[in-house]
């Protein structure tokens, strides 16, 4: 198989995974915009059940009337909440097989890629070795062996009395030639 044949089914599976993953997020982007709309529906049936049965239990006059619109309300929004999980659920598992039917390997024939790749790896890879073993031949010199270093050994340190402090120095004296420019520029 030539190169280009090679660089042709490469270029194939490149844009095969460049649609499956364009495919792949917008199914992706579908599921939650889905799932938004009917999370806020129920949000906002929940909203106007809990408003109506705040309304309907102040109107009652009584405690118990109170207490019985609550728990009505629960009840409502347990069997609500109850129904949002389980669609929920089915467009996650519809998700899941969506993702999965785009992204299935054994759909795709990769066997003559491989072998058509693994062919242009080997020929490359001999074609190095013999170019490496050529250039090794040609440039081959024998170097003299390396002397070995020896360690340093080590000298015993020992501790010296500290040195008797010295006399400073004495004053720098100018150089004639500086005495003589200094002596004209004062003279003038």
């Amino acid at each position: 198989m030539s190169l280009q044949s090679s660089a042709r089914k490469v270029q194939d599976y490149s844009k095969t995974a460049a649609d499956t993953g364009a495919k792949t997020i917008q199914a992706q982007s579908q599921f939650v915009m889905e799932s938004l709309k009917r999370n806020n529906a129920t949000v906002a049936e929940l909203i106007d059940a809990r408003i109506d049965t705040l309304y309907s239990g102040l109107t009652t006059g009584s405690i118990k009337g109170f207490l019985a619109q609550n728990a009505e309300f629960r009840t409502t929004a347990k069997g609500k909440l109850k129904d949002l999980y389980g669609s929920n659920m089915e467009s996650l598992e519809s998700l899941g097989s969506e993702l999965k039917s785009l992204y299935r390997l054994d759909t795709i024939n990769t066997d003559g890629l491989k072998d058509s790749v693994s062919g242009v790896v080997k020929k490359f890879t001999d074609a190095g070795k013999s170019l490496k073993s050529t250039l090794s031949s040609a440039t081959e010199t024998k170097a003299a062996p390396k002397a070995k270093r020896k360690p340093a050994a080590r000298k015993a340190v020992t501790k010296k009395s500290s040195p008797a402090p010295q006399k400073a120095a004495p004053a720098a004296t100018a150089s004639p030639a500086a005495e003589a420019a200094v002596s004209e520029n004062s003279a003038s």
